[in-house]
């Protein structure tokens, strides 16, 4: 996973990644909540 650019929040630096490395990660997890997300952006793109 690669950082995709950091911003500032409130003073605290966040580091954000695009959004095919956010996919892949959640896929990996295997998490039930992480699978819902992606089912959940799945229905945003549309």
């Amino acid at each position: 996973m690669a950082i995709d650019s950091v911003t500032v929040i409130q003073g605290i630096d966040v580091k954000l990644i695009n959004i095919s490395d956010l996919v892949k990660t959640k896929k990996a997890s295997g998490r039930y909540t992480d699978l819902d997300d992606l089912e959940n952006l799945k229905s945003n793109e549309e």
